[in-house]
């Protein structure tokens, strides 16, 4: 049966999440399902607290505000069809009140960055090297949240503006928790809608910038 299988020898990792030990996870909704098993077990964990992240862009500039501590601001919002939202986050954080959605936003927001400072563990799952930026600012979001595609540009992002950001990040989290382990997962979900030859390039794209990462910093694996 072995010619129906490969398989593969991975080495024992010198450092191992257990019960004593914090983990926040964001990203795509492989991060979101693997982190609820772990809550599930009780395992102390913190989980998408911007909601489902995608691209690695979205991710890099939350984790940046987390770092940041900068509480979110109705600056921060838009409205369209009877909702507020932030291009920042998921459609679950939508509301048709300013203030309830700035509450839902910074109530999720406060607790992630002060959960960053101590945690132990941060895993971070890319989904997609496809990214949409909004036309009147020229800012990639996380999601489109049904606004008119018009209001939008598409394009597959560079290896190296992503090995880039996570200079930065990784960088800005030594300084905030120098403790820190960061973990990068790539998702195995595939992205129909760019079509089967898009959506393996996208997902090397991805493998690609996270192998270009590991090399570079010592704490990520």
């Amino acid at each position: 049966m072995d010619k129906f299988r490969t398989r593969v020898s991975i080495s024992e990792p010198a450092a191992k999440i257990g019960y004593h030990t914090k983990s926040l996870w964001m990203g795509s909704c492989f991060s979101d399902t693997i982190g609820k098993i772990m809550a599930g077990y009780k395992f102390p964990v913190l989980l998408n607290p911007f909601g489902t992240l995608f691209n690695p862009f979205s991710i890099g500039s939350n984790i940046q505000r987390l770092i940041s501590g900068e509480a979110f601001t109705p600056a921060d919002l838009n409205f369209h069809d009877g909702l507020w939202f932030s291009y920042s986050h998921y459609t679950g954080f939508s509301k048709p009140v300013q203030d309830a959605c700035l509450s839902a936003i910074n109530g999720s927001f406060m607790p992630a960055s002060a959960w960053l400072k101590q945690c132990d563990f941060l895993l971070l799952t890319f989904g997609t090297a496809r990214i949409y930026r909004l036309k009147s600012t020229g800012s990639i979001v996380a999601n489109c949240h049904k606004m008119p595609a018009s209001s939008f540009t598409s394009a597959l992002a560079e290896p190296g503006e992503i090995i880039r950001l996570f200079d930065a990040v990784l960088g800005n989290l030594d300084l905030l928790n120098p403790a820190v382990k960061v973990i990068f997962t790539l998702s195995p979900v595939r992205h129909w809608s760019d079509g089967a030859v898009n959506n393996q390039l996208s997902k090397s794209i991805l493998h690609y910038s996270i192998h270009e990462i590991l090399k570079k910093h010592a704490r990520a694996f």
